[in-house]
């Protein structure tokens, strides 16, 4: 028994200093240091690629010193480092938490960039489009989710300095939805079915007027009719 006693002394002691070492939250790990050096701290951080160290350095901001003037900048750097790490769920309450706090902020602007960016993660690039995705293949509603994120940009801050890279990814978007559309329609067209392949054509030709996919459109549309007379 006393060998027994004796173990669980010794077992507590162990448990009792494990949780004395746990990890401190953000702001007890940062508390004393000022607003001023956290944020310089966390963009030296951000700018070296140590983004969960930067995260970390702007939360302990955040709480610590809310009413700060280095505050709104901390909560715009949160975006940016959530960004970076992929942290795309994270990136979006950060954007959406900053919208909420300065709707009318000087850099809301950027927020709702950002949030866009976050959808635009998930469109393929053109060397992904022509290595290894099929347009027909694509997730149409993250497309339309990152087409809409950006419009609402332009929409509401058509002045943005944001505001036509944004124009260029939603052409971008766009022609890749039409690419979509266009690649139904010719795998309609091929396994004959004429009438279908029309109806998808004709969409093209109807709602993305000004693409260059257009005139494709058109050719698949004429061989479509040309089969159905047959």
């Amino acid at each position: 028994m006393k060998r027994l006693g004796k173990f669980i002394s010794v077992f507590l002691v162990i448990g009792l200093s494990g949780c004395g070492s746990s990890p401190t939250s953000p702001a007890e790990k940062y508390a004393g240091v000022s607003a001023k050096n956290l944020i310089k701290q966390g963009e030296i951080a951000m700018g070296n690629g140590y983004y969960s160290k930067s995260v970390e350095q702007f939360e302990a901001l955040k709480t610590l010193y809310p009413f700060s003037q280095y505050a709104r900048q901390a909560q715009l750097d949160l975006i940016y480092a959530h960004y970076e790490a992929s942290e795309d769920a994270l990136a979006v309450a950060a954007a959406d938490r900053y919208i909420r706090l300065y709707p009318r902020g000087k850099d809301v602007d950027y927020a709702y960039y950002m949030k866009a960016l976050v959808s635009f993660r998930r469109v393929p690039t053109t060397m992904q489009r022509v290595f290894q995705v099929d347009a027909g293949e694509l997730d149409k509603d993250s497309l339309k989710e990152a087409f809409e994120a950006f419009r609402k940009l332009v929409r509401l801050y058509p002045d943005s300095k944001y505001a036509f890279d944004s124009k260029a990814r939603m052409v971008y978007i766009r022609n890749l939805m039409a690419k979509h559309e266009l690649q139904v329609a010719q795998f309609y067209l091929d396994n004959n079915m004429p009438l279908s392949a029309a109806n998808r054509a004709g969409y093209v030709i109807k709602y993305y007027a000004g693409s260059p996919l257009v005139s494709e459109a058109r050719e698949i549309l004429k061989k479509a009719k040309e089969h159905e007379k047959k």
